[in-house]
């Protein structure tokens, strides 16, 4: 029960804080280059850099639940 409790922290945590830092990094990055370059190339850009930071946020959680996963098993095993 504790494990389960303790797991389930960590996993908001980690999505909180990554989604929290992919989203300054993506405002702060189109208003650069908005500012830069012009509107409608920032809005290409916005759409690459939503791509990536979704796949990197996936990845990133995907790997913290494995290794949550790996340590609970050893831990209660």
């Amino acid at each position: 029960m504790i494990t389960n409790i303790t797991r389930m922290n960590l996993n908001t945590f980690t999505q909180d804080f990554v989604c929290g830092f992919a989203h300054i990094i993506v405002v702060v990055v189109v208003i650069v280059v908005g500012v830069i370059i012009g509107v409608d190339v920032a809005v290409v850009y916005l759409v690459v850099i939503v791509t990536v930071v979704v796949v990197v946020v996936v990845v990133v959680v995907v790997v913290v639940v494995v290794v949550v996963v790996v340590v609970v098993v050893v831990v209660v095993g």
